[in-house]
């Protein structure tokens, strides 16, 4: 199917949500659409690349990329961990104050967590794709302060480890602070690794804070100060 042809059909479905769901009671927040559509909603979930929304028995999720806006109503109900909207009145600026979700940084924080050797481990996380070139990297470890840049950091991390030693990562995400675009995370990271050849483990904690940016849609890391406890 070629671009054209799937953006029509895009163009169309929306067009057919904005018919069926359009209308709702009075005091509702108005999904403000870049078709020029507008959908009236009494609660909201913010889904990340998307907003979700129950109508008809079901849910409907209507992409980020295709919302211009959120136009809020102060008479709208929230219901925190489900359905609902924003604390404060007020337009939303889609891609601006609600670019950023907590569940969204949580799965950041931890979708590298669990056991695997550090060949596969890097395979399948991509860890240092998320880290920015230009993030700026303080760490601390041993009494001794070292500022990396982003680029600096990929070619440190995990030197002299070997690909067939096993890994084990636990992640504890401490507090969560966002600011439009941006988030500060507080964490803890408990890393284990065992060499095949000695199976000797050794365990090192790094805790402290970083900050993400929402950047292309995707969340990159553009700053950490951190410090690592001695491996034992």
């Amino acid at each position: 199917m070629g671009p054209m042809r799937h953006h029509t059909i895009r163009l169309l479905t929306l067009a057919l949500v904005v018919a069926l769901v359009g209308s709702a009671p009075a005091g509702a927040d108005v999904l403000h659409l870049r078709n020029g559509g507008r959908i009236e909603v009494r609660a909201w979930r913010d889904a990340g690349d998307a907003v979700e929304f129950e109508r008809f028995g079901g849910v409907v999720r209507i992409p980020r990329e295709d919302i211009e806006r959120i136009e809020r109503d102060p008479r709208t109900p929230g219901a925190p961990g489900g359905m609902g909207a924003p604390p404060s009145g007020g337009p939303v600026p889609i891609g601006s104050t609600a670019s950023i979700t907590e569940p969204e940084v949580r799965v950041f924080m931890t979708e590298e967590d669990g056991a695997a050797s550090i060949g596969e481990w890097k395979r399948r996380t991509r860890l240092l794709d998320k880290v920015a070139d230009t993030a700026r990297m303080t760490i601390t470890s041993g009494g001794r302060q070292i500022t990396l840049s982003g680029a600096e950091y990929k070619r440190w991390a995990w030197a002299g480890y070997r690909d067939d030693a096993q890994i084990t990562i636990r992640t504890t995400v401490e507090a969560v602070s966002i600011h439009g675009d941006t988030a500060e995370v507080t964490y803890a990271v408990e890393t284990t690794v065992v060499d095949r050849v000695t199976r000797r483990p050794a365990t090192v904690t790094e805790s402290g804070t970083l900050t993400l940016q929402k950047r292309g849609g995707r969340l990159m890391e553009t700053a950490r100060q951190a410090s690592l406890q001695p491996a034992r």
